[in-house]
């Protein structure tokens, strides 16, 4: 298992999982400080999933798919636990 903290932010989309050729079950914890939004790379505050301060999620992310997210506000940080 690979496990990493992820800087977010409220102005640009970051990249919180890489595509890979197999389906990945991934954990995702939020310490941004505010809500943050998962989605695709054009996810917004008002298109993503929802994921609140301190709230965490598993999710399943198909084969030859990524991940992003962005901050509803200032910076700070997202939890990633996946496969390597």
């Amino acid at each position: 298992m690979i496990s990493e903290s992820i800087a977010v932010n409220d102005v640009t989309v970051t990249k919180i999982i890489n595509s890979v050729n197999f389906h990945q079950e991934v954990y995702i914890h939020n310490e941004h400080g505010s809500s943050i939004y998962l989605g695709g790379s054009d996810v917004t505050i008002n298109s993503g999933f929802e994921l609140s301060n301190n709230a965490s999620t598993t999710m399943r992310i198909p084969q030859d798919n990524e991940l992003y997210c962005i901050g509803s506000s200032a910076s700070g940080n997202v939890i990633v636990v996946r496969p390597d």
